[in-house]
């Protein structure tokens, strides 16, 4: 995969947690840096799926043979953030939790927003009832800079790139920092259950990135949350970092969850 190096300047849509806000009369950004906008948005995926953009659907396997036109990193302020498994599974917030393996992942653009579209074989499910299959919305991922051809335009000056080579550079759309899902992973994902005609039989990650663990070896590991000092409003909204927990032992996670 091939990054072009490109830095553009426009007014990018946020996800949060559960869905996607727009900051109103938000000053103009450099499109490769956005983690000082902070969003309050309690919005639903569910409701924010009147435009489900997969006319051309880009798949995991296909990245690799585009060129990356710039990184975009949002950032929201979520509704709720667990700081360690104890307070997640005590929460009792989520409306499933499984281990499984992510076979397949399609990267959609709904309502302005980015999201993978995970496609989860689960081995097993510790709160719920699934299928053998299940299908996931995870913030972040990649667009077609010609998706966003028409929010990007009132910034920047496209006009050097024809339709075809548009349809050709991607946007990295990353939230909280985090990297993006992999085909091949084995997680445990705490969900919430996605309602709507467009999204169909789907689940959303709980707590967005950070509803994600993925195994690594003897651990299951999860996004880092990274208080950054220049953010006092940041700062102040969450106020007990030094508790979170990123990294917990494969034989604690699951024994925990076993006892459900």
């Amino acid at each position: 995969m091939k990054k072009i190096g490109i830095r553009i300047l426009g007014c990018m849509a946020l996800l949060s947690m559960v869905g996607c806000g727009r900051i109103e009369g938000a000053s103009v950004q450099d499109l490769s840096n956005t983690k000082d906008a902070i969003v309050e948005s309690e919005t639903t995926l569910a409701e924010n799926n009147n435009e489900y953009s997969n006319k051309n659907s880009l798949f995991y396997s296909d990245i690799s043979s585009y060129e990356i036109f710039t990184d975009v990193n949002s950032e929201a302020a979520l509704k709720n953030l667990y700081y360690n498994i104890d307070e997640f599974i005590d929460s009792d917030s989520s409306d499933v939790i499984v281990k499984g393996n992510i076979i397949e992942i399609e990267y959609v653009y709904i309502d302005g927003c980015s999201y993978s579209v995970l496609t989860v074989d689960v081995e097993r499910a510790y709160k719920g009832e699934v299928q053998e299959t299940i299908t996931v919305y995870e913030d972040g991922g990649y667009t077609r800079l010609s998706d966003e051809k028409e929010q990007i335009e009132a910034h920047a000056d496209l006009s050097q790139y024809t339709e075809e080579e548009m349809e050709n550079l991607l946007i990295n759309h990353t939230f909280m920092g985090a990297e993006h899902s992999n085909v091949g992973d084995t997680v445990i994902l705490f969900l919430k259950t996605n309602e709507g005609s467009i999204l169909g039989d789907s689940y959303r990650i709980n707590c967005s990135v950070f509803g994600r663990y993925t195994l690594n070896k003897d651990s299951y590991i999860r996004p880092e949350f990274i208080v950054e000092n220049d953010n006092p409003e940041k700062i102040t909204t969450y106020s007990n970092m030094d508790t979170f927990e990123f990294s917990v032992s494969k034989s604690m996670l699951e024994d925990k969850l076993s006892q459900q």
